[in-house]
């Protein structure tokens, strides 16, 4: 008798669960906007090609399966942006922005599509490189691309126009290190992988096969480079003292942690540089 009950009991449970299953739907309300809203600024890459690509996401909110249809977005490179941002004390770099000359970079057309399933589209700028590394360079000054959404084919473009408009700065810096890499059959530009100084020891950890503690413990006299050959002395490693502090340690985590890592012709330029 009692096991009856209980299987009653259960039955009614998961057919109350099943009654009121959740049923995710779209917003009532979706919006066009930029998620990278305003003043950002962004590095662009002095690659060997001269050329650096960057996209500026354009996002429809609320919508749970993506968009029914394609949703067309129309922009503009509108300079008002720049004036009225200089205009505006309470702007973190207000009356230090200036427009980047047109002939600095280039974007195709004036809308992008939101594919139907999507949420999202991008607007593709590429950076011509040599050109914004020959513009006057002035402290606290930045160069940016004005752009402010227009229309939508398809709902409604955010409210709040600060979510419609993008100040794309940028800040043109020096690889210490860049290659390409073969992503689904295909070596382009847009493929590359740039190691500049931030990067150095991201480079280190991906080419040595050496831990972070390791890295962070090096000195320079534990790296030997002769012409185009090196190697790493691994001596030490990061570690924590009695009172939980991070030090330097007198020794690797384990005895076979000693050892001498060769470097490849690849990598040595790269630390050299670094050092």
């Amino acid at each position: 008798m009692i096991m009856k009950k209980l299987i009653y009991i259960f039955l009614l449970v998961a057919a109350f669960a099943c009654t009121n299953e959740t049923v995710e739907v779209d917003n009532d309300n979706p919006l066009v906007y930029i998620p990278m809203k305003g003043f950002s600024l962004n590095e662009i890459w002095a690659l060997e090609a001269g050329k650096d690509n960057h996209y500026l996401s354009v996002y429809c909110s609320g919508l749970y399966d993506g968009a029914d249809g394609e949703i067309a977005v129309g922009f503009q490179v509108d300079q008002q942006l720049i004036t009225d941002y200089n205009a505006d004390i309470t702007q973190e770099y207000s009356g230090q922005v200036k427009e980047l000359p047109a002939d600095c970079y280039k974007i195709n057309g004036t809308s992008v599509k939101i594919a139907k399933g999507e949420n999202a589209a991008k607007i593709a700028i590429e950076f011509d490189v040599d050109k914004v590394k020959a513009l006057p360079q002035n402290p606290g000054e930045y160069y940016a691309i004005p752009i402010r959404l227009t229309s939508t084919s398809k709902y409604a473009l955010h409210e709040d126009v600060t979510y419609t408009n993008a100040l794309y700065a940028v800040n043109v810096k020096e690889p210490l290190f860049y290659f390409y890499t073969n992503r689904n059959g295909q070596t382009t530009q847009d493929c590359k992988v740039v190691y500049g100084k931030e990067q150095t020891v991201q480079y280190m950890l991906a080419s040595t096969g050496m831990r972070i503690g390791e890295i962070l413990a090096l000195r320079p006299s534990d790296i030997n480079i002769v012409g185009n050959i090196g190697s790493i002395n691994v001596r030490r490693t990061l570690t924590k003292d009695i009172n939980n502090k991070v030090v330097i340690g007198d020794i690797t985590k384990t005895k076979n942690g000693l050892r001498t890592i060769d470097l490849t012709p690849l990598a040595v330029p790269v630390i050299q540089k670094a050092l």
